[in-house]
């Protein structure tokens, strides 16, 4: 009896220990899984079925985007954004609350998806219509709302002519939707569920301001670092700035003063502010690199020279308004 006693622990170890192999090995033939411990910038040869998501994550990882831009897109790639359907699924909401917020969807009780709050819900699409057309007066190539474009983003570079416009559509394109995530959390958590009927236009609207306030943001955000030097700024850390060279001022300024040209700094942006819209980013841009950026046809801004005595001095002036160049509403 006591023989037996003192065997029973060896038993269930090895009782557990060829459980254990048994679940841990694969069948053969089968393709193994990946997970995100796979290195998506190496070779496409170590892992062909990757090849063509490689551009994806590259551009995903991207230092010249707004850190809270790139988080959302990561979720987005990874489908783990905090959308009904995927907090229903991983047990934070029930399947009433998995549903579509707004009572103008197609049905009523349609699944809050990725895909529906980005581009299928009329909340969104409006936004999203509005992108495009944007982007249309920007270019003259009008894009598909699709998964694939406005999401993955797999197919940009076609209607990208430079890699200065491939960098702004990605922003543009990040900004809205951005925007429409916002809108959506403050849908969802506000408790006024009799006015859902008319909740689609207002949240339609807010998320519209909020991308056109973003994007004009943006371009004051990199005119600054053309006219200033970004390091004096309060609110600038310096480890934020360890990886780049310095000094900021650029030759091309620098050229443009010789000229008799002034590069007058943007005073719109509060210098008391935390500048969180630099943290990773470059701090230094040159002034043609403005110009390809934001620049193009003139649809977006334009750098004016103004006349002012005998000094001549280079002024932005934001063309992107709620009417201009496409109506926002």
């Amino acid at each position: 009896m006591l023989e037996t006693l003192l065997a029973l622990p060896a038993f269930f170890f090895f009782f557990f220990f060829f459980f254990f192999l048994l679940k841990t090995q694969r069948p053969k033939g089968r393709c193994p899984c990946i997970g995100d411990i796979v290195d998506v910038l190496a070779p496409p040869a170590s892992h062909p079925q990757l090849s063509e998501w490689r551009r994806v994550w590259e551009l995903a990882s991207a230092a010249y985007f707004n850190r809270q831009h790139r988080v959302l897109w990561w979720r987005i790639l990874h489908g783990c954004v905090m959308c009904g359907a995927f907090s229903a699924y991983i047990g934070r909401a029930t399947m009433e609350q998995a549903c579509c917020p707004y009572a103008c969807c197609s049905s009523p009780n349609q699944p809050q998806t990725i895909s529906h709050m980005f581009l299928e819900c009329p909340m969104a699409a409006t936004v999203i219509g509005w992108l495009c057309r944007l982007w249309q007066a920007v270019t003259g190539h009008l894009p598909d709302a699709s998964v694939a474009t406005i999401l993955v983003a797999s197919t940009s570079e076609g209607h990208c002519a430079s890699d200065a416009l491939l960098q702004t559509w990605h922003r543009l394109r990040l900004a809205v939707l951005h925007s429409i995530w916002t809108a959506a959390r403050i849908a969802a958590s506000s408790t006024h569920t009799s006015t859902q009927a008319s909740q689609s236009s207002s949240q339609s609207h807010l998320a519209s301001k909020l991308a056109l306030k973003t994007i004009v943001s943006m371009i004051r955000h990199d005119w600054v670092k053309c006219t200033d030097d970004v390091r004096q700024l309060s609110g600038v850390c310096s480890s934020w700035l360890k990886c780049f060279a310095s000094p900021v001022r650029l030759a091309s300024l620098t050229a443009a003063c010789r000229k008799g040209m002034d590069i007058s700094p943007v005073t719109h942006i509060k210098k008391k502010k935390k500048k969180s819209w630099l943290r990773g980013r470059d701090p230094s841009m040159t002034l043609q690199a403005f110009r390809d950026l934001w620049c193009h046809h003139d649809a977006l801004a334009s750098i004016h020279t103004a006349h002012t005595g005998t000094e001549d001095k280079l002024e932005l002036v934001v063309n992107l308004s709620d009417m201009v160049p496409v109506q926002l509403f």
